[in-house]
């Protein structure tokens, strides 16, 4: 084995080829980029959104609870209960409910219980139900039992079915005690919370006295007069009371919502990056995935803790005694927990989302799911004592989102709080959670001035672990999943990834001697699997073009001597800039798809590519040129074979870290932030890509400058026109002095005058350089390509300079003849249409060619290769018969480029019609008749009269052959095509 070193210059990170910085250094100039020129800043520029989310949200929702708790107040002090009353009113004792008019009650349902169910029992509740003020009770609304603990059990057995019991206790006739059984809990009713003693506890009580009394007076020979019992109620007076405030309460679910606002903004951020293509961008440039991460948690750990002081801020303000009792460190942590926490989460979710949109309506929905969980959480569950592991399942869905923790602190604040209560201080956070019996809380001692909750599982010190757990662990899935979840380009890793040694060894090392960059290419003699297997061309034996067969040749052999396998080949070694060996890539492949289904769109391509020269790579759509690109720039990892890049090998471990350190790309679509400008992307993508800090600016003043975006280098991109971003795209492909540029379709968009200019640079660029161009351009091949390949489905076609490939695949010469009209006017088409046909016979009697384009006044022909020893005869007849037939200029020139072009896919394109069994197309004509014609034949005969018709053929999106247009042999009119494969 041998070890390819290079003599080049070096880059202008001032590092060897084939060397990255060290870890540490590398990790921290591009974090630092990344947070003050990228996400800073964007930032800023989207100021509205950003002053929402820091100050106005917060500000508003604190409001908010500001005015709830005011209009409370103001609502109290009309209420007697809390206004001077020095005289009270009477208020008589109502009648026993219907158990149907409280809503907590579960139907069907019970006025109220009784026990024992005695024929005496049975009397006194007969009564009760009969002379109930104003309802008489039905049967079915009462229910009794035979003893209390029957009761009990059916109360626990089927609950909140009934609104009061009664217990007796029949000593004697004459004496008769009872117990009534009542709920305890306050229930905030009908607009206003519900007294318990009013609504049933005295009703039910006065009912049973009333007719016990009348029992008692029957069995002494007397009569009670029910109208003459009346029992009433009268409050003590009292001066006027100070309203409690209800902000402890409330403020829950306004804090949340305070809180949430930047939720949505991280997701749709990190999201809007992967779907824009920005991060991919920054990732070819050599990024790393700590730094963009780090960049991100960064930013949003400034951003919470300026969120949660602000908060903290507005709250005092505001005079809550939330903020003000409790110790400020409580509430600041509990907001800037929560926040991380939520952030963490964002990246977690992100990582299943590939649209922005998707992510803003997931954001949202995320915020509306929370306020909902908000009314379980406030009434405690399931972080009480009774709830608690109630149902398991439940538990710990609630413990995996972070609000349940917000929502359990800002109720332990805002109890401890409350009126009469001190607070909880940092100290206490974990102290004043307690989950006692009974007999345990009344052995508690007393503490002056301090808050304790024994009712309490879940401490605000518990708390704020658990988010932080919370936040390490959504961190790590983010980080995990980011890796074996597809990306925007369909790669991942496998899920054992974070075992593997090479993995942790491209982190960790900074100049590591790499193995023989040739190990991993030498298999590609053998690619794997056989492109002879898997090559649906290669069964309809698809001949391999010359030229194409000795390049695969030259650069085997360098394989051969790479591999240690044969002689020196060190002038021819030092000279390829990139040699690709066998690529392949296939999409569609894995365990659970059919071999069927796959498609191959490298099959296997074998070229090198010297320095100091423009190699350009033309292809139609789906051609697989734009998937060689980015296998060769790290978008893509080959599914066989490898390629060197100035001796780097792209499979080797770390060795496309070192490709990226000398690589420059600008991509087929432009990947800028609209909110950053021109000086800021070259500022960010300099610092990426490792350069030094101090030439950055100056490197980027003199790259803008060649471009002509000087004076726009402080504009925003947004306002960029589509010429001037893929200028500061190919400013960016240029940035760092790179060893090897790949320029995808740079000039798309452009004007003439731009893009004659970036053809100067591109040109002035390819000193000291190798430049890959991919174009739709054949003017702009012709001019900058010092060698041209040509792929059409998936396969290497040509190779060679444009002269070679005009030579070889071009139809030979193209004439093209004008001419006058017959009359003085300009407009006599009749006579200029009959000039026309005068010399498109000359050439049909003379050469046998019809027009290869044509319009009134302009006829051009393609000459074979077979007819050129003709042509000379021809053009001496025509140029003498000039005069006669109107002509008024000839031309003749090489078939261009494009005619190369068109050639080469129309020939990859009936081979592959050929293999895929489309023999014929079918044309539909207006007597009746289908034409079936053979995929490519220029001709085609009438079924039944035998008319020629001369077919002219086009190529779809995909590279597909589609008729275009036919006429009549002898017939200048022309149908567009209405054809069927």
């Amino acid at each position: 084995m041998v070890d390819v070193m290079d003599t080049s210059p070096k880059p202008s990170t001032g590092l060897p080829i084939g060397t990255v910085q060290g870890w540490p250094k590398r990790f921290w100039q591009q974090f630092t980029a990344l947070l003050l020129f990228k996400t800073v800043r964007v930032a800023l520029r989207n100021r509205r959104s950003t002053i929402v989310r820091l100050a106005l949200a917060p500000l508003i929702f604190i409001f908010l609870v500001f005015v709830i708790d005011k209009a409370i107040r103001a609502s109290d002090r009309r209420s007697s209960d809390f206004q001077d009353v020095r005289s009270p009113a009477t208020e008589p004792i109502t009648p026993i409910p219907s158990c149907d008019t409280d809503l907590y009650v579960r139907q069907p349902c019970w006025d109220f219980f009784y026990t024992p169910d005695t024929p005496d029992t049975q009397a006194i509740v007969a009564a009760i139900k009969a002379n109930n003020p104003g309802r008489v009770i039905p049967d079915a609304q009462v229910k009794g039992f035979a003893d209390r603990a029957a009761s009990n059990a059916f109360m626990s057995a089927d609950p909140e079915k009934v609104i009061g019991a009664v217990h007796f206790a029949v000593i004697s006739p004459t004496n008769i005690g009872f117990t009534l059984q009542t709920n305890s809990t306050t229930k905030f009713f009908k607009s206003t919370f519900q007294n318990r003693e009013l609504f049933v506890q005295l009703p039910l009580q006065v009912a049973v006295e009333r007719e016990l009394s009348r029992r008692f007076f029957a069995a002494e020979g007397k009569t009670l007069d029910a109208s003459a019992w009346s029992v009433a109620i009268r409050k003590f007076p009292h001066p006027v009371l100070t309203t409690g405030s209800v902000v402890g309460q409330v403020i829950g679910p306004f804090l949340f919502a305070a809180n949430m606002f930047a939720f949505v903004l991280v997701i749709s951020g990190v999201v809007g990056e992967r779907e824009l293509g920005l991060r991919q961008a920054l990732r070819t440039m050599g990024m790393l995935d700590s730094s963009f991460w780090s960049s991100w948690f960064a930013f949003e750990v400034v951003m919470a803790a300026i969120t949660s002081l602000l908060i903290g801020a507005f709250g005092a303000i505001f005079q809550f005694d939330i903020f003000l009792k409790n110790s400020f460190g409580l509430l600041f942590f509990l907001f800037f927990l929560f926040q991380l926490a939520m952030a963490a989460f964002a990246f977690f979710l992100s990582t299943f989302i590939s649209k922005a949109s998707v992510a803003v309506n997931l954001g949202f929905g995320i915020f509306i799911v929370g306020w909902i969980m908000q009314v379980v959480l406030l009434f405690g569950y399931p972080f009480t004592p009774s709830y608690v592991g109630d149902i398991p399942i439940v538990t710990v869905i609630f413990g995996l989102v972070p609000w349940s923790y917000l929502v359990k602190g800002v109720n332990d604040l805002g109890s401890a709080s409350a009126e009469g209560q001190p607070g909880i201080r940092w100290g206490d956070r974990y102290e004043y959670c307690k989950n006692l019996s009974s007999d345990e809380i009344a052995k508690q001692p007393y503490l002056a001035n301090t808050y304790r909750d024994f009712q309490c599982v879940l401490s605000l010190g518990q708390a704020y672990g658990l988010l932080i757990g919370l936040t390490i662990v959504y961190t790590v899935l983010a980080l995990f999943l980011d890796n074996v979840l597809p990306n925007e380009n369909g790669v991942r890793r496998a899920p054992w990834y974070f075992l593997m040694p090479n993995y942790w060894c491209n982190v960790g090392r900074a100049n590591f001697r790499k193995r023989p960059t040739v190990q991993t290419a030498a298999g590609a003699q053998t690619v794997r699997p056989s492109l002879r297997r898997t090559s649906t061309l290669d069964n309809a034996a698809v001949p391999q073009d010359e030229d194409v067969a000795n390049e695969e040749k030259r650069v085997k052999e360098l394989l051969a001597h790479r591999s240690g396998t044969s002689g020196a080949m060190s002038e021819l070694e030092q000279a390829n800039a990139v040699e690709v060996f066998g690529l392949q890539k296939v999409f569609g492949r894995n365990i659970f798809k059919r071999k069927s289904s796959e498609f191959w769109a490298i099959k296997g391509s074998w070229f090198a590519i010297e320095k100091n020269q423009l190699f350009c790579l033309l292809g139609p759509n789906g051609a697989g040129k734009t998937t060689t690109i980015n296998c060769l720039t790290g978008v893509l990892p080959p599914s066989g074979g490898d390629a060197l890049v100035y001796g780097q090998s792209l499979s080797s471990s770390g060795g496309m870290d070192r490709i990226r350190s000398i690589m420059g790309v600008c991509p087929q679509f432009d990947i800028l932030w609209g909110e950053l400008t021109g000086r800021e992307h070259m500022l960010i993508y300099g610092n990426i890509k490792g350069l030094d800090p101090k030439l950055v600016r100056a490197q980027s003043e003199t790259l803008l400058a060649k471009v002509k975006l000087s004076e726009a280098g402080n504009m925003r991109t947004s306002s960029y026109s589509g010429g001037m971003k893929r200028r500061l795209s190919v400013a960016i492909a240029l940035l760092g002095d790179p060893h090897i540029v790949y320029l995808d379709e740079p000039t798309t968009g452009m004007d003439p005058i731009s893009r004659r200019h970036v053809w100067d640079i591109i040109e002035d660029a390819k000193q000291g350089r190798a430049i890959v161009l991919t174009t739709h351009s054949m003017e702009e091949a012709d001019v900058l390509g010092d060698r041209i390949a040509i792929m059409a489905k998936g396969r290497l076609r040509c190779i060679g300079s444009s002269i070679r490939l005009k030579q070889r695949f071009g139809s030979g010469y193209q004439v093209a003849v004008s001419v006058l009209p017959s009359g003085r006017s300009q407009v006599d088409l009749v006579g200029l249409e009959k000039r026309s046909q005068q010399v498109q016979a000359f050439f049909r009697n003379q050469l046998g060619l019809e027009p290869s384009d044509e319009t009134k006044a302009y006829i051009q022909y393609l000459v074979p290769r077979s007819k050129e020893a003709a042509l000379p005869a021809v053009l001496s007849m025509l140029e003498a018969d000039a005069g006669e037939m109107g002509i008024s200029d000839i031309q003749l020139s090489l078939t261009s480029l494009e005619e190369v072009f068109l050639t080469i896919a129309r020939k990859a394109e009936l081979e592959a019609a050929a293999a895929e069994g489309r023999a014929t197309s079918i044309i539909y004509l207006d007597d009746g008749h289908q034409l079936k014609v053979p995929i490519g034949e220029e001709t085609a005969t009438h079924p039944v009269n035998g008319s020629i018709y001369r077919i002219k053929w086009a190529q779809d999106d995909a590279g597909r052959l589609q008729i275009l247009e036919w006429h009549l042999q002898d017939s200048l009119s022309s149908v567009t095509a209405t054809a069927a494969s």
